[in-house]
This record gives C-alpha cells, structure tokens and sequence, in this order.
C-alpha cells in the first residue's frame, strides 16, 4: 500500500471517531483489516523458477500479505518490515474509542504487529501462523464467482492453511516439502528458495563465550527467516533476515532463546 492509501485508511479512521458519540464508536473490523499495510519488496533479480501467477490482487492472499512481484510473476509476499503471524481476531460489534496508536509493524515493540481492535489500532501480540507451507496454486479464470471461505489460518481447522486457492481464499492441507508461506517462514518455518544443496544448515561452530559477539550473518541462501540476534552495542537482542543455511551462532530462533544465551551472560559480567 502506497503512503497516501495509508494515510487516506487512517483519516478514514479519525473520520469515524469525529462523528461518533464521545469516548466510543462502532466501526466493523473488517473495514480496517481488510486493508494491506506496507509495500511490496523489490523484485529479486534473479527469478524464482516457479514463473507464473500464484496470485492476482492483494485479497488473494491471507492475513497482511501482499500480491507482488517475484521477478517473472506475482506471489503472496510479506510487506516490507512486517512481522511474523497474524493480526488477533475481534468481536466486529466491539465498542471501542478510537485511536490511531501506529501505522505499521515497525512502529510496535519486539514482536507486536500493527492491528485494528474494533477502531483501535494499536499495536498488538500476534497469533502465530501454522507450520507447513501452502501448496502453490497458479491463477486460473473462471465465470463462477470467487469467495473466499477464510482470511488466515485461524479460519481453518485442525493443520488446515488459509491459502489461494487459484481462484479464492479456502482452507487447505499444508504441503511441507514444496510451496511456499511468507507468514509461517518468518516464524521460522518454510522453505527457502535457492538452496537445493544446502547441507550445512545450522550455524557455524563457535566458542559459546565468543556467540554473542559475533555480527548477524544472512548466509548464502535465499530464504526469509526472521531470526533474534545479539546486539552488544545496545545490549538487546534484535531481529534479523536468516537466508537459511550457514551464518554463525548469534542465530536463535526465538526471543526467549537470545536472551536466555547472552542477555542472562551480560548480567553475570
């Protein structure tokens, strides 16, 4: 979404709060969560070999995913600076008093997300994605409408996925050896492009004193896995992109983890 689509959904949303009754308003969920937040990243500039459209509009992709550009294509792809999982569901009938408390992930703390409760939006713990990776659907025409039966995988049962169907949004069984989910890899879970041959896929061996020291290293590969790295400079552990293969030790997967390993470390010193 372009800055002025951004700023025009927030005016939108003051908009409500001015004609409301003092100190609440009603405004559907949907109306703001149907909106996407952010820009699409840059195309790689080597293609993905899967060419092909795998979607056509952003509406075809679940939760805060975008359609863009995979370089010979479009693909459901997570905005520039977004955060793993989704927004947490509300109540449309919520009553709330209507703020505007960020604009973007980016703005939230650790791992928040950018979400609209009721007319609130604020920033706000995210539901994590399920683990497994959408079958790729490529996009087909057809006469018969297209309605999405989900908007995220907390619409489907069991493991089921919210995915694109080649036609809408439906629930379907995960494939854990192909495809591809931008929400759930960022969590830590998918499959990363352009490292067929990546044998060495944990970190290189270091002295467990020298780990939190080292500088977050992306690797060789390609894929987009959210990782929490040390900083030593500011004493806190940030996030960072993991390509998936290689890199050095100052990798965890989780926030508890990197804390537990080297801000537990620097209080003992």
């Amino acid at each position: 979404m372009k800055p002025g689509s951004l700023l025009s959904l927030l005016s939108l949303v003051l908009l409500v709060a001015l004609l409301a009754p003092p100190g609440e308003c009603r405004l559907d969920s949907e109306l703001v969560l149907a909106g996407k937040f952010g820009d699409c990243p840059a195309p790689r500039k080597t293609p993905n070999s899967d060419c092909g459209n795998f979607c056509s509009t952003d509406d075809n992709c679940p939760g805060s995913e975008l359609c863009c550009s995979n370089g010979c294509g479009k693909e459901c792809t997570m905005p520039i600076g977004a955060k793993a999982g989704f927004c947490p569901r509300v109540d449309s009938n919520l009553i709330t008093i209507c703020l505007v408390d960020c604009a973007r992930d980016s703005d939230c703390a650790g791992n928040e997300k950018c979400c609209s409760m009721g007319c609130h939006v604020r920033c706000a713990r995210p539901v994590r994605a399920k683990p497994g990776v959408c079958p790729k659907r490529r996009l087909r025409y057809t006469l018969l409408p297209c309605n999405s039966t989900c908007r995220d995988d907390t619409d489907c049962p069991g493991r089921q996925k919210c995915c694109f169907t080649g036609c809408s949004l439906g629930c379907m069984a995960p494939d854990r050896r192909k495809g591809y989910s931008p929400a759930a890899t960022l969590l830590g879970w998918g499959w990363g492009w352009g490292c067929r041959q990546c044998p060495a896929l944990i970190a290189s061996p270091v002295l467990q004193s020298d780990v939190c020291h080292l500088p977050p290293e992306h690797g060789p590969c390609r894929g987009l896995f959210y990782r929490y790295a040390y900083d030593p400079a500011t004493g806190t552990c940030r996030l960072f992109l993991y390509g998936g293969c290689r890199g050095n030790a100052n990798n965890f997967e989780t926030l508890g983890e990197c804390q537990r390993v080297c801000q537990r470390g620097r209080a003992k010193e």
